[in-house]
């Protein structure tokens, strides 16, 4: 599974690797966002779902994540869990880590 990381304050994105067991992606801003693209591609055979287990990060069915806007306690950090699912194969879980809006 790959994924691309699209910061909310600029055009840029960059791509990082995800393998098994589960991914910690840091320093996430409101408004921030996380395309995953799963491995092998669905098909009439592979069905993957997206979910928010923990959290007010949201997922679209098509694995595109999106951090909310609201701001956090001063120093503090949210942590997020989406999980990627597989008809017939392994679930993953992926931890985001929140930390409201950007100074």
């Amino acid at each position: 599974m790959t994924a691309t990381y699209i910061p909310a304050s600029s055009n840029s994105s960059f791509d990082f690797s995800y393998s098994l067991g589960d991914y910690y992606c840091k320093k996430l801003y409101a408004g921030d966002k996380i395309q995953l693209s799963v491995t092998p591609a669905a098909s009439d055979s592979i069905k993957y779902t997206y979910s928010v287990l923990r959290g007010y990060a949201t997922v679209d069915p098509n694995g595109l994540i999106t951090m909310p806007t609201h701001d956090t306690d001063s120093g503090s950090v949210e942590t997020y869990m989406v999980l990627v699912s597989m008809t017939g194969g392994e679930s993953k879980a992926i931890y985001l880590y929140y930390y409201g809006i950007k100074d």
